[in-house]
């Protein structure tokens, strides 16, 4: 013992002369490994903290702190500095088996020390344990937590499959019990259940990677990607599993009621907005319902298809096409009624001038549900929002009213000169959607009888159509080139010779495509991929230029906000870095990734109070 301490003073002596030039990483992690196994648990925490100073990506720096917090029985730290290492470990393509060992152990030790406290939370942390002993193949390991879980009570499915008598074959069967993969899938469904998502997204994934076809597999995803918000993810990974389950006769009761309300949800939001859209979500969810069986759901659909406009008489196609081109049959207001809304036109707009403007929304949003085509009523609401200082809430209720005719003067004075300066935005990169814009800036500056707007409007719109067709002319160009290239190579007789020439065409072509690629004006997203290159490759102010430029085109772009947040931490702009990575934080919510890097931006800056706050928060999410 004597000697540890002697050789551990002239180690941080050492440090301090050398300034740790001198001193291998490696030979710190040795020196705090056999701190470790002599049981000085702060000494070796203080040397891997260290070498994470240094090098902040070390996975043995994280493992070895996870280890030291399983020996000091701090459970908590030691999951998440072993869970950055297994993410650190992954990213590196490397080998993490003792990782994922030493993190079913924790596990482990903690659902042993609940089992007789809390029996759930228990079940569940057995659970993640068997999830990462499976993911290291650790199978006797594996055998004890089954062996526990059976002593605490079996999950259905295992109870099921264990205790069921030969039967005759019904004609539909459940695909629980058919795959060996299925004490993965429980584990994994029990991690769902207390929230913990990105595990149980690990396994099923790993799942479909040994077994493609296991409906089981996608089917789980398919309702993880739904409570995790992603519903074009779920819509797919579910349809995948419908189309296998309907091939093999299995029931798929389940999944189809999934399907049905992410359609119905669908359909629900966009039955105001677009209701030839809503009609076909609410169509799809009746057919996913009615495969379900699920009487219930199918009646709250055929109520919302009336409201769509479906009623007896027409067909659903019929009034989807009705609603689309604006044919349908309008309502006939009563004239007691457009006597009460135009009372609830005045006073809102006496409560708007006077500064009430909840008051005054209130009445005007009272004044709509009378008549939704009145553009002055949406005229004054958009104001109201406007003088609350929700200008993006205002121009989208005017973009409503100028719906229901563009001739509107007070909308168009205010919807014009917005739609050129969103045609001046989306110029630099979208020009399609930069000539819509320009169209209807156009529309409403002669409305006004502006003549200064409606020229500076035409002088964009031919420079938009004249990109556009420049555009168009040199992809007509390239596909032309292109079929020249293919008739000439058939006319070639010696095979030889036609394969050296198809690798000349081919260089030829994507000489051609990377040039007209880079006529084409950058999205958001290119600039957002170009960010992360640099940042990848350490060029942290190129990454921030990067993001910067894709933030100016898509303002609500949370992964670019994020990751800006995280390109000035790494330039050691802490303040900046923390300001960015809140707003991140506000758009994403709590979100473990922000949570824990705005706990680190606020630690770098010395801010320890606001760090512990954060890092309390993303403990919580381990905790459910």
């Amino acid at each position: 013992m004597r000697k540890i301490n002697i050789l551990l003073l002239i180690l941080f002596l050492f440090i301090a002369q050398a300034g740790y030039s001198a001193l291998s990483m490696d030979r710190i992690i040795k020196t705090a490994v056999l701190m470790e196994k002599q049981k000085q648990y702060d000494k070796a925490e203080k040397l891997y903290k260290f070498v994470l100073q240094k090098e902040p990506g070390s996975i043995e720096a994280l493992k070895g702190l996870g280890r030291v917090n399983v020996g000091k029985k701090n459970y908590k730290f030691a999951i998440i500095y072993l869970e950055l290492a297994n993410k650190k470990a992954e990213a590196a393509k490397k080998d993490n088996k003792d990782g994922l060992i030493l993190l079913g152990d924790v596990y482990k030790q903690k659902g042993i020390q609940e089992m007789k406290s809390n029996a759930a939370k228990a079940k569940t942390d057995l659970a993640k344990a068997k999830g990462y002993y499976d993911m290291a193949q650790a199978t006797e390991k594996s055998a004890i937590i089954d062996k526990l879980m059976l002593y605490m009570g079996a999950p259905k499915a295992v109870v099921q499959a264990k205790t069921a008598t030969p039967q005759t074959a019904a004609p539909k069967v459940s695909p629980k019990t058919s795959s060996p993969y299925d004490k993965m899938l429980t584990a994994a469904r029990a991690m769902e259940d207390k929230g913990g998502y990105d595990n149980a997204e690990k396994i099923y994934k790993y799942v479909l990677k040994k077994d493609a076809n296991n409906i089981s597999a996608l089917k789980d995803l398919g309702r993880l990607y739904s409570k995790k918000g992603n519903d074009k993810l779920a819509v797919l990974y579910l349809k995948l599993a419908s189309d296998k389950a309907e091939k093999q006769d299995i029931d798929f009761s389940e999944g189809n009621s999934i399907l049905g309300n992410i359609f119905l949800k669908q359909g629900m939001k966009t039955l105001k907005s677009d209701k030839a859209g809503a009609l076909k979500a609410l169509t799809t969810a009746d057919m996913y319902f009615k495969k379900a069986k699920n009487t219930a759901k199918q009646k709250i659909v055929a109520t919302l298809l009336k409201k769509a406009g479906a009623v007896k008489g027409t067909t659903k196609k019929q009034a989807a096409k009705k609603v689309a081109a604006g044919t349908a049959p309008k309502k006939v207001i009563s004239i007691s009624r457009i006597s009460i809304m135009m009372k609830l036109i005045k006073i809102g707009s006496i409560y708007i001038e006077g500064g009430q403007y909840d008051k005054g929304i209130d009445k005007m949003k009272k004044a709509l549900s009378i008549d939704k085509t009145n553009q002055y009523a949406y005229y004054l609401l958009g104001r109201a929002y406007m003088k609350k200082g929700d200008a993006s809430e205002a121009y989208r209720i005017w973009q409503k009213g100028w719906q229901y005719g563009q001739n509107y003067a007070k909308l168009a004075n205010v919807l014009a000169p917005y739609y050129y300066a969103q045609a001046e935005t989306f110029s630099s990169y979208d020009f399609e959607n930069a000539l819509k814009f320009a169209n209807d800036a156009l529309t409403g500056y002669a409305a006004i009888h502006d003549a200064e707007g409606t020229s500076k409007t035409k002088m964009l719109i031919a420079k938009l159509n004249r990109k556009i067709n420049e555009l168009k002319v040199e992809e007509l160009k390239a596909k032309a080139r292109e079929r020249a290239r293919q008739m000439l190579l058939a006319k070639i007789k010696s095979e030889e010779k036609r394969k050296e020439m198809a690798k000349k065409f081919a260089k030829q072509k994507k000489t051609e495509e990377l040039a007209l690629r880079a006529k084409k004006p950058l999205s958001y997203r290119d600039y957002f991929k170009r960010g992360n290159k640099a940042y990848h490759r350490r060029k942290y102010g190129t990454a921030v230029s990067d993001y910067k430029k894709a933030l100016a085109i898509k303002k609500d772009f949370a992964k670019a906000v994020y990751n800006l947040g995280c390109a000035y931490y790494k330039l050691k702009n802490y303040d900046t870095s923390i300001l960015y990575l809140k707003s991140a934080y506000n758009m994403l919510g709590s979100d473990p990734a922000v949570l824990y890097n705005l706990s680190m931006a606020y630690k770098a800056n010395a801010d320890i109070v606001n760090s512990v706050y954060y890092a309390a928060d993303y403990l919580k999410i381990f905790d459910k």
